[in-house]
């Protein structure tokens, strides 16, 4: 079961919800985007700083990674694709990777 949160961390979830669509609303309005589409949102919280360029990265490099098909070869080669596809170093993928295992293992 979720743990329930606690009064103060849900009055700031409110009122962050509230204040992102008015602000999410005006910023449609301004770039004349739908404010219905999903990438829109998205590209209104990226372009706001509100997801983190390492959190995108790290998402990106996880999903890229569990759909590549295994008969591109090994672990390696496939880092290998992933730093060549996004211009990140070998090292940087495999920092993100270990991260990934250390999700399955909780």
């Amino acid at each position: 079961m979720a743990q329930e949160k606690q009064p103060h961390l849900r009055a700031i979830e409110s009122r962050f919800s509230e204040l992102l669509v008015a602000e999410f609303e005006t910023y449609c309005k301004n770039y004349e985007y739908d404010q219905r589409n999903i990438r829109s949102l998205l590209d209104y919280m990226l372009d706001r700083n509100l997801i983190s360029t390492k959190a995108v990265r790290d998402f990106t490099i996880k999903l890229e990674f569990q759909q590549m098909d295994c008969k591109q070869g090994n672990k390696t080669n496939m880092v290998g694709l992933l730093s060549k596809k996004f211009a990140i170093s070998e090292r940087a993928i495999w920092m993100v990777l270990r991260e990934l295992q250390e999700d399955k293992a909780d």
